[in-house]
């Protein structure tokens, strides 16, 4: 299969997520604002074969502190004083307080009233991507933004398809969500085309998250280069500091750099 790459210049027309299967994760470096910890120093009695090493400071067990089931994709506030993750399981999104990341402290879960694909943080605002999908013949979804201080949802917006990633522009005026409306892999042994073709989304971050414009990507120059670019599925995407969004399409083997400007 051939592989492929696209420029989308001025389409007529989003933070760093931590993907993982265990039910805790680790803080290593995360500091807050007043506590101060050099992860390149040992600890009291300590050793390391090489001075710059991290070394496990604290584990937060979110069964147990949360009562979520998983901690799936996970991101930071902006000053490193609170984790937010996705339980897809439970349909939440869940948050710990590492103001000390030594101790961290479960502050509950936020039902989100679909399954939670990917958030990523831009101040106090958390927007999710929430797969309500009924079916693989019928994707849909919505973009959900909490307000990460109250932890109560503040604005809900309907998308035409099933969200899968969501990134946020460096200067935090922008964001991107990818929808893939995923194949299913039963039918006809998962051969592409199947249903409709996938999409990307800009987001248009004002002050008022009600009121955020979202704007479809032209992907026709994708869809005329990419295999099977008839069905295409986005995937994953993340934005540099020149305001290029790249999208992987991994069914169709393709990337795609997209100015979001």
């Amino acid at each position: 299969m051939k592989k492929s790459f696209h420029k989308l210049l001025k389409p007529t027309v989003f933070s760093l997520a931590i993907a993982t299967s265990m039910v805790s994760f680790t803080p290593l470096t995360m500091a807050g604002t007043h506590f101060q910890w050099n992860p390149f120093q040992p600890e009291s009695g300590q050793r390391h074969s090489h001075p710059k090493t991290f070394h496990h400071l604290a584990s937060f067990d979110v069964m147990a502190g949360n009562g979520s089931s998983v901690a799936e994709i996970v991101d930071v506030s902006p000053h490193g004083g609170q984790l937010i993750y996705t339980d897809s399981d439970n349909k939440e999104i869940g948050f710990v307080q590492i103001i000390n990341p030594a101790a961290p402290e479960g502050l509950g879960t936020l039902a989100v009233g679909g399954e939670p694909t990917s958030l990523a943080v831009v101040g106090r605002w958390v927007l999710v991507a929430v797969n309500t999908s009924e079916s693989f013949e019928k994707p849909s979804g919505k973009l959900v933004v909490v307000n990460r201080r109250t932890r109560s949802i503040v604005a809900e917006h309907e998308l035409d398809g099933q969200p899968d990633s969501i990134a946020i522009a460096p200067d935090k005026k922008r964001a991107v969500i990818v929808l893939e409306n995923e194949r299913d892999e039963d039918l006809n042994d998962g051969i592409l085309p199947q249903n409709k073709s996938g999409e990307v989304l800009i987001v248009l971050l004002t002050q008022n998250p009600k009121r955020w414009d979202i704007k479809r990507v032209d992907l026709s120059p994708v869809a005329a280069e990419a295999y099977a670019g008839g069905d295409l599925e986005p995937e994953f995407v993340d934005i540099n500091r020149k305001n290029e969004a790249v999208v992987s399409f991994q069914e169709n083997n393709h990337l795609a750099v997209i100015d979001i400007v």
